[in-house]
């Protein structure tokens, strides 16, 4: 789960899930990658993002990790 989104700059990536070696991708409208992040093993995923540096727009977030890929769009206002 991905909020707020829409954002103005902060967001929040939460999962309850057990996640072994979580990778964050941020894609703009081009398809080019701006943004990525690790996040090591944990029990669950709780991380604060800060992505206030990207312009605003509309990105594609993939999670990948746990031998599964998650893709959500992302509003940047």
């Amino acid at each position: 789960m991905i909020y707020p989104n829409p954002t103005t700059g902060n967001i929040s990536v939460y999962s309850n899930q057990m996640i072994e070696d979580v990778t964050f991708y941020l894609y703009n409208a081009q398809g080019l990658q701006v943004f990525s992040h690790q996040i090591k093993s944990s029990s669950h995923l709780s991380e604060t993002l800060n992505l206030s540096h990207l312009p605003k727009g509309v990105y594609l977030v993939k999670i990948t990790g746990n031998n599964t890929l998650e893709q959500e769009k992302l509003i940047i206002k």
